[in-house]
């Protein structure tokens, strides 16, 4: 009876139709047979894009009259399908659904879908559903929309917008306003700086920044002095670090040195650092004066700029820095000579001295600095001892650093660690081990002891050099064979202990993927591969994005049976949109204590959360996780900005994979 229901519903949806007709046919009978099962409502999603792929005009057809036969997890996907059919019946039907009044949500969908077109969608959707759009809130869609795509033409389109009672509506005018820099709407900015709606407030002053110049950071500052609610103080901070002209930095220089309030200055020198990055002379001399000011805070963020401009004399200020009474400067000191290298010899013996520090982080950056002393062998013992430190994390940089001494008596305690750590301190040990000598026979410690006795008493590591040819030769080897499969997560092993997934939920990732699926659909069936093989001594969790963040749960689990099949129909329920919080989903990884390891996968640029610039999201991010020593790995793909990504591997340990050109390749 059920195949026989299947038939009816497959019949009210042909169109009579040539010779695609059976493939059509026979697709749609598929997805009614399909949808019996409630449990893989994934396969359902799958189905309707290889309908929307026959590119018929009749698919289109029938992919439109599903819309409203479709249960609501289904219904939405539908409207995707209908994108990727190239036919003109599905142009239409999307744009009939984009002026449908009845259901708002459907509207909203056809209208997301249609912004990610052709140039002839885009001006459809500028110069006939804007133009005609009554609903304010979908107005504000469309106008947000054609912003991201750089569609010309909209100036009036803002202006208009800018001055609706509608805050949500306006606020987007205003975006646009400072984006283009259009002059007649300045003033609507600075009006709203004073509106009693605080988002709208923060609208503008991002409005403001955008727009750029003297008066305009001028005006930003002073809305940070004049702040009275604690959400917009860090909003105006992450304005301010776009700043990139001369004018612009000048006068956060001088709101910093013109006042005593702590939290300004702090926001200043916040800005600073970031700006740092590509505008050192602007910024060098102003740092080393608030060096001098008596705040930690601002003493270790003067610390850090000066260290990414790698200003002169530096070493030796921040010696003198390893005896200050603050044991976070002593910290930010030793943090600062281990990114800088070339020590000072007398630097040593404080640097040892600090490695028995109470204090994680002064004992982690100790131990980062006594790196750049391979030939001491004062040094090599101190490393050694804290491979026992009660925390992993100082064990786990004893272990990286015991890398780049690169001693034959070394390979004892690693082998000691293999057979008696767990988690990331384990993996570390490992990684040493093949690094040091160039031979990798996985996790099993009896064969690397075996292998290790076998060498005899006259063994002698290869050198840096040698053990590198050596691995290469392996993966090569690996590369051109036959039997060799792609391991891990993307390619990149994911190691035992505790391990956060990220992955990117926004709305660019219901686009299609070069197959019958979206970017989620493709990259969550890859994450949940990579849980189902997840060992017993892992524990983790996952965390999706968009402009919100959702976490899987509150803490992270056991890689049991249970908590695999738990977290894999998570994953499958899950269902994209909104915009892009990057920053939002990195600091809820890192708040988890369990944490040793992150992967975060994304498809486009920052676009949500409190830090949208990606040199903002590094400075914040790198500067958290400095004790924490948590390695994260990325993964790229889209329109993601994959130079982002590589530099946040790169500056917290981890690798990076860039999907979009090396088709998986780790670099």
């Amino acid at each position: 009876m059920k195949l026989v229901a299947a038939l009816l519903a497959v019949s009210s949806l042909l169109v009579p139709c040539s010779a695609q007709q059976a493939d059509l046919e026979a697709e749609l009978l598929t997805l009614e047979v399909l949808r019996q099962n409630p449990q893989r409502p994934d396969l359902v999603n799958g189905q309707l894009y290889l309908i929307a792929q026959i590119n018929s005009d009749d698919s289109a057809k029938a992919l439109h009259k599903l819309v409203d036969k479709l249960p609501e997890e289904h219904r939405y996907i539908a409207i995707s399908a209908i994108g990727v059919n190239d036919s003109e019946a599905a142009t239409e039907a999307l744009q009939k659904l984009a002026k449908r009044r009845s259901d708002l949500r459907v509207r909203r969908q056809a209208i997301r879908v249609l912004a990610n077109g052709d140039i002839e969608d885009l001006e459809y959707l500028r110069d006939k559903r804007l133009k005609y759009e009554s609903d304010l809130r979908v107005r504000a869609l469309i106008l947000t929309l054609l912003t991201e795509r750089d569609v010309p033409k909209l100036d009036s389109a803002f202006l208009l917008a800018a001055k609706s009672k509608d805050t949500v509506y306006a606020g987007v005018g205003l975006t646009g306003i400072g984006k283009l820099k259009i002059k007649r709407g300045l003033q609507k900015i600075y009006s709203a700086l004073t509106d009693p709606d605080i988002q709208y407030r923060i609208t503008a002053y991002t409005a403001l920044a955008s727009y750029g110049g003297k008066q305009q950071y001028t005006a930003i500052i002073d809305g940070m002095r004049k702040a009275n609610n604690l959400m917009i103080l860090p909003k105006l901070s992450a304005q301010l670090q776009r700043a990139s002209t001369a004018e612009e930095i000048g006068a956060i220089i001088r709101a910093g040195k013109s006042t005593v309030d702590l939290a300004i200055i702090e926001t200043c020198v916040r800005a600073l650092v970031v700006i740092s990055k590509t505008e050192p002379q602007l910024c060098i001399a102003a740092l080393h004066e608030f060096l001098e000011l008596p705040s930690e805070k601002i003493r270790g963020l003067s610390i850090e700029g000066l260290v990414q401009i790698k200003a002169p004399r530096l070493p030796q200020l921040l010696v003198g820095y390893l005896n200050h009474s603050s044991p976070q400067t002593r910290a930010d000191a030793a943090w600062g000579l281990s990114q800088l290298g070339n020590l000072p010899p007398e630097t040593e013996i404080e640097l040892v001295k600090m490695a028995s520090s109470e204090r994680p982080s002064i004992r982690i950056q100790a131990l980062n600095a006594l790196r750049w002393f391979p030939d001491s062998e004062l040094a090599y013992q101190v490393i050694n001892d804290c491979l026992e430190d009660e925390l992993w994390a100082v064990r786990s940089v004893a272990v990286s650093a015991l890398a780049l001494f690169r001693r034959d008596e070394s390979l004892a305690p690693l082998f000691w660690l293999i057979e008696n750590e767990v988690g990331r301190v384990r993996s570390d040990a490992l990684r040493v081990i093949t690094l040091l000598t160039g031979e990798d026979f996985g996790p099993s410690v009896h064969t690397w002891k075996s292998w290790y006795k076998d060498q005899g008493d006259n063994y002698i590591l290869p050198s840096k050099e040698q053990a590198a040819k050596m691995i290469g030769d392996r993966k090569n080897h690996k590369k051109h064979g036959d039997t060799v499969a792609q391991s891990g997560y993307h390619g990149i092993a994911v190691p035992a202990g505790g391990v956060v997934f990220i992955l990117d939920v926004s709305g660019s990732m219901n686009t299609r993927f070069p197959t019958n699926e979206t970017y989620y659909q493709h990259f969550s069936k890859a994450l949940i591969k990579t849980v189902q093989a997840l060992g017993k001594d892992t524990s983790f969790n996952i965390i999706l994005f968009s402009s919100g963040i959702r976490t899987w749960k509150n803490e992270l689990v056991s890689a049991n049976e249970d908590n695999r099949n738990a977290a894999q129909k998570w994953l499958r329920e899950a269902s994209p949109g909104g915009g892009t919080n990057i920053y939002g989903a990195l600091m809820t990884a890192l708040s988890f204590d369990e944490a040793q390891t992150i992967f975060i996968m994304t498809d486009g640029a920052p676009s949500a959360g409190e830090y949208q610039m990606p040199d903002s999201i590094l400075a914040e991010i790198n500067r958290i996780n400095r004790d924490r020593m948590i390695r994260i790995h990325t993964i790229a793909a889209g329109s993601v900005q994959a130079e982002f990504l590589a530099d946040l591997a790169a500056t917290n340990g981890g690798k990076t994979v860039d999907l979009r050109k090396n088709k998986g390749k780790i670099e």
